[in-house]
């Protein structure tokens, strides 16, 4: 598994209340996806950026992990580009259809007579 840091940054711009980091995740099958989260100010006084990269795994550290067992197991098909084979079914045409015009005489409606006065039963 392969982890790269995407974003590491304060959030919100303006007024921050924390850092914002994201990272990259990479499977072993190839598979690949993204998780963030902000760690607040508060936890990063007097941390390293390397300790505050390493808070923010333990925040999504499960939700990461639940993330991977998902995906590892997927076919590594999934995602490539594919080029049918040639079986010579490409050049024959599909069936034509016709359209059928009845006039409305021509359909047959079963004789359907309602009683004058119907009971309720």
């Amino acid at each position: 598994m392969k982890f790269v840091i995407a974003k590491f940054e304060l959030y919100p711009s303006t007024n921050p209340t924390g850092y914002a980091v994201g990272f990259d995740v990479t499977t072993s099958n190839g598979r690949n996806f993204y998780r963030d989260t902000v760690v607040s100010l508060e936890s990063c006084l007097g941390k390293t950026d390397e300790e505050i990269i390493s808070l923010a795994y333990s925040a999504l550290e499960t939700n990461i992990m639940g993330e991977v067992n998902q995906i590892k197991n997927k076919s590594d098909l999934l995602g490539k580009e594919w080029t049918p084979i040639d079986t010579g079914l490409a050049d024959i045409d599909p069936p034509k259809t016709k359209k059928i015009n009845l006039p409305i005489a021509d359909i047959i409606m079963p004789d359907i007579t309602m009683p004058e006065n119907p009971s309720v039963d």
